[in-house]
């Protein structure tokens, strides 16, 4: 017994040690970041609950870390602080100019701040202080500050715990992931990285980034002769860039979360899209295969302005954030180079998706964003610029530059649809049985009307570029389709055999992106799949495919648009469309490759070769 007793001690102390630690840290982060929002540095979340707990989480972890290695207190305490404060300022900073907080790909690529260099070298200054600070600071700790002989004690204990917490943050990072988000509604999503930065912490940020961004494989057999051997596999002569004599001039309309209800077999009192099926019986239209389901949007958008396919990149990744800066082929610079002003216009805050770089990098000419604009009508939840101000927007654009290029991304169709402005429409859903949970009636009602708004706008737009005297094409596309567990329900029920049985709307949400996750090539297109339509005011009688991918349908807009693309990547999209089916490539994607034959396995494995060269590599294709 008298043995245990020293042992209770000891963990009494530390025990009360780190619960110590624990409430000043929590303390200090909460003034801080309380601070900042006050001074109005951090304006696009709210630093709540849940943002106190993980951030001061994070800084005991770094200050533990410094003090096993040091065993100083003053120290610890000085480098941890220095440091955490250089953070917050970096973000501030970076959040200014790009609407976005750091990431640990910053760090990688800070040889990339020549891009910005006019900016930067005006903070050389105050980082060559910030330096000298830091190491005075430390040789004066050094130099004066004995090692705490407590500390020696913690010491083991210390190196312990930290272990323990990174191991098992490591290993159950998506049992955590997914208990944050289920248990706390914490979402650690980076569609508006900053605001999730905000509301979490600048810390707890960078170390989450670190957790879930994912990295691209290096590819085994990637080098110049490879790229030199998929040329010369194709015949590929470099072309000449031209264009049809009379320009057309184009537009891509995105809508959020649009689908035809009646693809799922949902029945309603009227037509939800009326005007948009009329589209579809009289021009080239049908149904393409987008990446993503539910959300990431930038993901579709990546599709399809570039061509290149998600299907080669890891889940869960972001090009739009997790790529390094560079060019890279896509339609807007196409077009820039043959003359066409390039436009945006986006109803959101730039900070989605890191649009604020990334639209920049890929060569538009000018990019709008109609978020909190002055005398902007809002749509009808009151949340984004509602689409008939986008579609005022692009005419206004239009009417400025001639030829044009115009990507416009409504969003009035995005969840949740849990509001009430639809409450009184006639436009409802008719329902063969009842859905397993009828008090979310409400937001499927909601979602048609939604669709039926965005009908209604696509309508207007169309009509009046009918009545213009310069030619142009406009793509109208969804994004995805939309994660209400209510469509899908309906949805599988009507097109599938599978028999549903949920408890609650919880547990049937979980069950539903279950089944999706464990989906097949033959089950993608129940989830994938999205309606689309190319209208032209001039005649077209093109035959359409039976499967179109998000990627491909920029070559449809190449061929209705007259131009022959400058970048190589494209003549090899070409030769790779027409040699195998998007049926082939998810399969591909989910390795089914048994019934593949060798050539055809190949061109999955060259299309995932130049993607990686154009993306990741030395760019030897466009060289």
């Amino acid at each position: 017994m008298q043995a245990i007793i020293p042992v209770l001690k000891f963990i009494v102390r530390y025990m009360g040690f780190l619960l110590l630690m624990c409430l000043c840290t929590g303390l200090c982060v909460n003034l801080l970041y309380h601070a900042l929002s006050a001074l109005q540095i951090t304006q696009h979340g709210h630093f709540g609950e849940a943002g106190l707990v993980l951030e001061s989480l994070c800084v005991v972890l770094i200050f533990l870390v410094v003090l096993t290695v040091s065993q100083r207190v003053w120290l610890s305490i000085f480098i941890t602080l220095a440091s955490f404060l250089f953070l917050i300022y970096a973000n501030f900073q970076k959040s200014l100019f790009l609407l976005a907080p750091i990431y640990l790909k910053d760090f990688k690529n800070i040889d990339q701040v020549i891009l910005v260099w006019d900016i930067f070298k005006t903070y050389i200054p105050l980082l060559i202080f910030v330096l000298c600070g830091l190491f005075l600071g430390f040789f004066l700790s050094l130099r004066y500050e004995p090692r705490t002989r407590s500390l020696v004690q913690f010491r083991m204990a210390n190196l312990l715990l930290i272990l323990t917490v990174i191991s098992t943050t490591i290993f159950f990072k998506n049992e955590i992931k997914n208990y944050l988000r289920f248990n706390h509604q914490i979402k650690l999503n980076n569609s508006h990285a900053l605001v999730t930065a905000e509301n979490y912490g600048y810390l707890f940020f960078l170390i989450k980034d670190a957790l879930y961004t994912p990295r691209n494989l290096a590819l085994d057999d990637y080098s110049a002769r490879r790229i030199n051997e998929i040329q010369s596999r194709i015949n590929y002569q470099k072309p000449a860039h031209i264009a049809s004599e009379e320009p057309v001039n184009l537009i891509i309309y995105m809508v959020e979360s649009f689908t035809d209800p009646r693809q799922a077999g949902i029945k309603t009192t009227r037509d939800a899209i009326p005007f948009f099926r009329s589209l579809q019986q009289n021009h080239l239209g049908g149904m393409v295969f987008s990446p993503v389901f539910g959300g990431n949007s930038a993901n579709a958008e990546f599709e399809l302005l570039t061509g290149f396919s998600m299907h080669f990149f890891r889940d869960a990744t972001i090009p739009y954030i997790d790529i390094a800066v560079q060019h890279f082929p896509n339609i807007a610079r196409e077009l820039g180079f043959l003359g066409y002003q390039t436009s945006v216009i986006q109803p959101v805050s730039m900070g989605f998706f890191n649009y604020q770089n990334i639209y920049k990098q890929m060569g538009f000419d000018q990019v709008i964003s109609l978020w909190q604009q002055p005398d902007v009508k809002l749509d009808a939840a009151g949340r984004f610029p509602a689409d008939l101000e986008l579609v005022k927007e692009i005419i206004k654009v239009s009417q400025s530059n001639d030829p044009f290029f115009v990507f416009a991304f409504p969003n009035s169709t995005h969840s949740n649809w849990n509001y009430s402005a639809y409450d009184d429409s006639d436009l409802d859903v008719l329902l063969d049985k009842p859905l397993s949970f009828p008090g979310a009636m409400k937001q499927l009602k909601t979602y048609i009307n939604a669709l039926n708004t965005a009908d209604q706008a696509i309508e207007v737009l169309i009509q009046h570029f009918a009545k213009v005297d310069k030619k142009v094409a406009i793509l109208v596309v969804g994004d995805h389709q939309p994660g209400l567990p209510e469509f899908r329900e309906l949805y599988l029920s009507n097109n599938t055999n599978l028999s549903l049985d949920f408890n609650t709307r919880k547990e049937m949400k979980q069950a539903l992106k279950s089944l999706k996750d464990r989906a097949g090539s033959e089950q993608f297109q129940d989830y994938y799949s999205v309606p689309f339509v190319l209208w032209t005011n001039f005649s077209n009688q093109k035959p359409i495919r039976s499967q179109y991918g998000m990627n491909s349908l920029v070559l449809t807009l190449f061929e209705i648009i007259g131009i022959t693309p400058q970048s190589p990547f494209y003549n090899f999209l070409k030769k790779y469309s027409q040699s195998v089916s998007y049926q082939s490539l998810i399969q591909y994607k989910y390795q089914e490759t048994d019934q593949m034959n060798d050539d055809e396995l190949q061109w999955h494995k060259d299309f995932e070769t130049i993607q990686y060269d154009l993306l990741y590599g030395e760019g030897y294709l466009e060289q």
